[in-house]
């Protein structure tokens, strides 16, 4: 750890980034050497250290944020085959110039570069960033703090209109998905994400859109708010098609969803969990807990949990289903089944079709 880069970190104006932002930025300047490099991984074994561990975000918003800071300026992401990715910190305020620009000063400030290089003698060096002669004596500032001490982590509840408190100079923070949201038609989308999802099978796109939709209904972690929800599910099509093409070549099949008014009227197929143990109550209760009730009720109460020993296979009711708990809920349901089962305990995902 840097103490002088903790001090930067702490010490910039960044009233731009969100609150989840900044405690990712820190996690990264903790682990940082004085150059600003750090290889500290996204998620990683139990014992081991991962920005998800330091934050308990999980890894959706630990990459939102990544994302964000990278676009923002404030780090460098060098992905290095074999060994991980390396992020190089450089956090910018108002006046960090854009990069390989000269140092300057600007308006009575002066910039610092992290890498602490000395400037050439020649240009004699102030030891304090002073203003011209016969200029007032600037007022010191305090070091903004990470976050308010009587504020969440995470916001709750939608952000208060604009004009009611707050300036108008922060960030859009984005809108939960509407109720009434659909997916554009394949024809009308961009490019890349039009050739993907163009070679899916016959209804997996319907099928893929609603539990898009299904998921963000029920989620409120962080990450839960999109400017633009519809660039999401673009990107989620860049993200899953690989799978969606892989199950389609083992055989798997996929029905489109039907529209309300044809759906039929029948109750859905679930498990029977009256026969599970005492451990796999314990970690039903575990993810309930980190998922919420919406989201557990849809994905997680039709399945059955099998406990042997250390081991927990998580039985869903379709493939579809199974493929879903994996790529959205796998972090969150092993957390659950390890503060149960220990940290050596494995999880598998598997399907059977519930008897009628």
């Amino acid at each position: 750890m840097s103490i002088r880069l903790m001090n930067v970190v702490l010490g910039v104006d960044m009233d731009h980034l969100s609150t989840t932002e900044r405690y990712v930025l820190l996690v990264l300047a903790d682990s940082a050497n004085d150059d600003g490099v750090t290889w500290i991984p996204i998620k990683g074994r139990a014992d081991k250290r991962s920005i998800m561990k330091k934050t308990s975000l999980s890894e959706r918003a630990v990459q939102n944020c990544l994302r964000s800071l990278e676009t923002a300026g404030h780090v460098t992401r060098d992905e290095r085959p074999g060994r991980g990715v390396m992020y190089t910190l450089h956090p910018r305020t108002k006046c960090t110039p854009a990069r390989n620009a000269p140092v300057a000063g600007e308006n009575g400030t002066c910039s610092q570069s992290l890498s602490g290089a000395k400037p050439p003698h020649e240009m004699h060096p102030r030891t304090k960033c002073t203003g011209a002669s016969g200029a007032p004596t600037p007022a010191r500032r305090a070091p903004k703090p990470l976050y308010k001490p009587d504020s969440p982590l995470e916001p709750n509840g939608s952000s208060p209109p604009e004009g009611a408190g707050g300036t108008g100079s922060k960030r859009n923070r984005g809108s939960r998905i509407p109720e009434d949201w659909s997916p554009p038609s394949i024809a009308d989308l961009p490019p890349s994400a039009k050739a993907k999802a163009s070679q899916w099978p016959a209804g997996a796109y319907e099928a893929e859109a609603e539990a898009f939709h299904s998921f963000w209904l029920g989620e409120s972690r962080a990450g839960s708010r999109k400017s633009d929800w519809n660039r999401a599910w673009y990107n989620r099509i860049n993200e899953i098609t690989g799978r969606v093409l892989r199950d389609a070549r083992a055989g798997v099949k996929v029905t489109a969803p039907k529209s309300p008014a044809t759906a039929p009227a029948g109750p859905l197929r679930i498990h029977d969990t009256s026969r599970e143990n005492a451990g796999a109550r314990k970690i039903r209760d575990g993810i309930r807990k980190l998922l919420g009730d919406q989201v557990y009720d849809q994905w997680i109460a039709p399945s059955r949990l099998d406990v042997q020993g250390d081991k927990l296979t998580l039985v869903a009711i379709s493939a579809f289903a199974s493929n879903y708990q994996r790529d959205n809920f796998a972090n969150d349901i092993a957390r659950a089944m390890h503060a149960v089962l220990g940290p050596d305990a494995e999880l598998r995902f598997h399907h059977e079709r519930p008897p009628a």
